[in-house]
């Protein structure tokens, strides 16, 4: 019996279970991704908000994601906003930094706002 078919077995499991793990954390930690509705530059246009639309189906209300996106193509974009119950975005840049979406303040850099872990 060659070494392939001995461990072809074992390597296939592994991958099974491999993909079948960063399924599973991809499904709790990952948001949907929405439909996109508009793009909001920084002032010096080295960031920008992209605001989606989630449609969370029949029994489900809408929510608004934001998305920052970096205008560095080796900076992964990541979530600042996740809000329930809402359907569209207000969204005012104060600074290089500080932007104001639906009434909530945040740090570009530092902050992020998520309804499910807010009080």
């Amino acid at each position: 019996m060659s070494v392939y078919r001995k461990y072809f077995p074992i390597f296939l499991l592994v991958v099974i279970l491999v993909v079948a793990m960063w399924s599973t954390l991809n499904l709790f930690t990952g948001l949907p991704k929405g439909e996109f509705q508009e793009s909001f530059p920084s002032p010096s246009k080295r960031y920008s908000i992209n605001i989606y639309l989630v449609n969370g189906g029949a029994t489900v209300d809408y929510a608004i994601r934001g998305e920052l996106s970096y205008k560095n193509i080796f900076k992964r974009n990541k979530n600042i906003y996740w809000n329930y119950h809402e359907e569209s975005a207000e969204v005012n840049w104060l600074d290089e930094e500080n932007i104001v979406i639906n009434g909530r303040k945040l740090n570009v850099l530092t902050d992020s706002f998520d309804f499910r872990y807010s009080k």
